[in-house]
């Protein structure tokens, strides 16, 4: 084998190790009872650019929950209000580990913040949907769901490591407030992690009052 093609050979394995990976098929399932909602989602879907898009469609609660025990999707698109739940009665009901997108007819705070302490990471108004506005809701609820579970991950890895230390070991953040204690610490201290977050941070104590000098008991001079 000549210079040359030795040369055009690691070239070769060089461009094969630096292909881009193919983007995998994004898979969605819709649970809304509304057949031209659903119509909606799905045309917004097929015509994503760049995007391979798998849904599955259905209008029952149940129904979706008997699709999850069969494998969970990438996303949910969730309609608030089912003929046989809420959305957040599904949530609650399933704990799916997917992104979650809850959808519904009226814009409503509340409604907003009661489906993303449920679970969900994204709230949409059907009348207010486009195309656009729905992939970026997409994309968006999937990198938050993905560093969500990579912090979870994250931060058993780090439980573990510290409760097999059999040192004692304590984390403090820089007012005082205890971060973290392993089971060791537990031991030699008495106490528990929660007991001690719940307790004032060092230098709350309670100030002894003074009387002012013209309150009745003060001493004259």
């Amino acid at each position: 084998m000549t210079g040359t093609e030795a040369q055009s050979g690691s070239q070769a394995r060089g461009a094969e190790v630096t292909q881009p990976q193919a983007i995998l098929p994004l898979r969605i399932l819709i649970v809304d009872d509304s057949p031209e909602d659903t119509e909606t989602y799905l045309h917004f879907l097929r015509h994503w650019p760049g995007r391979e898009v798998h849904a599955q469609a259905t209008a029952l609660g149940e129904d979706a929950l008997d699709a999850l025990q069969r494998g969970a999707p990438d996303v949910i698109l969730l309609d608030y209000q089912l003929p046989d739940m809420t959305g957040l009665e599904f949530l609650n009901e399933a704990r799916p580990d997917c992104a979650v997108i809850m959808l519904t007819g009226v814009g409503d705070e509340q409604v907003a913040v009661q489906a993303i302490r449920a679970g969900a990471q994204d709230y949409l108004v059907k009348g207010r949907l486009n195309a656009d506005l729905l992939r970026q809701t997409l994309l968006r609820a999937l990198n938050t769901h993905d560093m969500a579970r990579e912090l979870r991950r994250s931060q058993a890895r780090t439980a573990a490591i510290l409760n097999s230390i059999t040192d004692g070991f304590v984390a403090l953040d820089e007012t005082g407030q205890v971060m973290e204690l392993n089971g060791a610490a537990e031991i030699l201290l008495g106490t528990t992690l929660n007991a001690l977050r719940r307790a004032p941070p060092p230098g709350t104590a309670t100030r002894t009052s003074r009387r002012p000098s013209n309150a009745p008991g003060a001493a004259r001079r």
